[in-house]
C-alpha cells in the first residue's frame, strides 16, 4: 500500500479526526478518538485499522483530552452588543478569555444517547435547533437543554476552522516536549490558550506533551520556541518537524489549499456501537 492509499484509507474512518504529513523520522500522523480508552486501543493497537499494520513504524500516544487549538464558544457575544460596542476585537477577544478560562477540570466522555445529537452537529454545529430537533425526532426545547448540559459539562466544543494555507499560519511545526509530569495538564491548558496553537495534549509517553502550532513562516518557529522558554515550568524539546500537508481536519477532508471538499461524521462511539 502507497503513502496516498494509507492517507486515503486513514481519513475514511470516522474516529480518525485529523490526518496530517510531516517531516522527520514519522511522515504520518493522525489522531484517534473514542468515549473508552479500550475502544481506542481496539482500533489503533489490535488491528482495528489495518493500514496501520503495514506501516514500517508506528509510535502511538494517548491522551484523555485536548486542552487547546481552534475553540469557538457559541452564544460569548451577540451582534447587538457587538455593535454597542463598536465592533472591537479587543471585546470579543477578552469576552473569549473569560469564557476560556471560566473551567478547569477534566470533562468526562458524553453518554452515547446523544450520539445522534453530535453527529448531527459534527455536520453542521449552526444549524438551527428546530432542524436539529426534526432529524432527531425530538422538540426544540428538549434539544437545546441536551445541548446546554453538553456544554456546561465541557462534553462538546465548537471549531471554527479556516484554510491555513491561504489564511494566518500557512505553515505548522509538530513539537513532542518533555515536561515534569506534575506540571504536563497545567503547560497544556496554557500552551493551548496561545493563539498559534492547533493543538495541544499532555500524553503517556516520555515526550509527555505535542504541540502543534502554526507559523506565519520558518523564522516564526524560533519566535515560539522562544515562548516556550519563557515558560514557569521548563519544557524540552524532543522532537521538532514541520506539517507539509493537512488531508483531514475534525472530519473534513481537504484540498491542497486546505478548503474542505467533503465531510465524514466524527463519531467518538465507533468502537462501543460495533462499528
Amino acid at each position: 500500500m502507497k503513502f496516498d492509499e494509507v492517507v486515503d484509507a486513514l481519513s475514511e474512518h470516522p474516529d480518525v479526526i485529523t490526518v496530517g504529513s510531516m517531516t522527520g523520522d514519522f511522515n504520518l500522523y493522525c489522531i484517534v478518538i473514542g468515549v473508552t480508552l479500550e475502544g481506542v486501543l481496539k482500533r489503533v493497537d489490535r488491528g482495528g485499522m489495518p493500514e496501520l499494520q503495514i506501516c514500517d513504524r508506528v509510535r502511538i500516544n494517548i491522551f484523555h483530552q485536548i486542552a487547546g487549538g481552534v475553540d469557538w464558544r457559541q452564544g460569548i457575544i451577540d451582534l447587538e452588543t457587538w455593535r454597542n460596542k463598536g465592533g472591537s476585537h479587543s471585546v470579543a477577544f477578552k469576552e473569549f478569555e473569560k469564557a476560556r478560562n471560566s473551567t478547569g477540570e477534566s470533562a468526562l466522555a458524553p453518554s452515547s444517547r446523544n450520539r445522534e445529537l453530535f453527529l448531527a452537529l459534527s455536520a453542521d454545529a449552526r444549524r438551527p435547533l428546530t432542524e436539529i430537533a426534526g432529524m432527531l425526532g425530538a422538540s426544540a426545547p428538549a434539544v437545546a437543554r441536551r445541548l446546554g448540559d453538553l456544554i456546561n459539562k465541557r462534553q462538546v466544543v465548537f471549531r471554527c476552522d479556516i484554510a491555513r494555507p491561504i489564511f494566518d499560519f500557512p505553515i505548522a511545526m509538530v513539537l513532542s516536549l518533555k515536561v515534569a509530569p506534575e506540571h504536563a495538564e497545567e503547560l497544556a491548558f496554557r500552551i493551548g490558550a496561545w493563539e498559534e496553537t492547533r493543538f495541544c495534549a499532555s500524553v503517556a509517553s516520555t515526550a509527555n506533551l505535542i504541540v502543534v502550532a502554526g507559523l506565519r513562516s520558518l523564522v516564526d518557529g524560533e519566535g515560539f520556541m522562544l515562548k516556550l522558554s519563557g515558560l514557569k515550568h521548563p519544557a524540552e524539546v524532543l522532537h521538532r518537524a514541520i506539517n507539509t500537508r493537512t488531508f483531514k481536519v475534525y472530519g473534513r477532508l481537504l484540498d491542497e489549499d486546505g478548503r474542505a471538499t467533503r465531510h465524514i461524521p466524527v463519531d467518538p462511539w465507533l468502537t462501543s456501537t460495533g462499528g
